[in-house]
């Protein structure tokens, strides 16, 4: 296995999607976080090549990490989990403003489990290096 380090090729370019499901309220939260630049560790069995379509880093790769993130912006999405209607997020603004104070514990408090495994997208493309298994010491 070899492993590179993929960064994404444009600014605001990682989409990073994290689903959390209420089932008292029948409520689900989509939380997309548009992160300005990151960049992974990945270990792949075959070529990782430069490309400029959008790709799934946890579908595309075999073994990807998460090496940095920064200067994210959160985009909070509620829906009905039957119907899939998507709510107002006014009607959320003191929630939200609380899961910014408290993070993630906000969320468990108020009665949401994670829900489908997170999502990592680069969007617009990402440049590749070769790298050292970050394992290795």
């Amino acid at each position: 296995m070899k492993w590179y380090n993929i960064q994404n090729a444009q600014k605001w370019g990682i989409s990073e999607i994290q689903h959390f499901i209420n089932k008292d309220t029948n409520t689900g939260l989509k939380i997309d976080t548009n992160w300005k630049w990151g960049s992974f560790d990945i270990g792949h069995d075959g070529v990782v090549e430069s490309k400029e379509e959008t790709i799934d880093v946890y579908a595309e790769f075999d073994e990807p990490m998460v090496n940095s993130l920064n200067s994210g912006t959160d985009e909070f999405i509620f829906y009905n989990l039957e119907t899939g209607e998507e709510y107002d997020t006014k009607d959320y603004e003191d929630f939200i403003n609380n899961y910014h104070d408290e993070g993630i514990n906000c969320l468990y408090d108020n009665g949401y489990d994670d829900g489908d495994d997170p999502e990592f997208l680069i969007e617009g493309g990402f440049i590749v290096e070769e790298t050292e298994c970050p394992y290795e010491l």
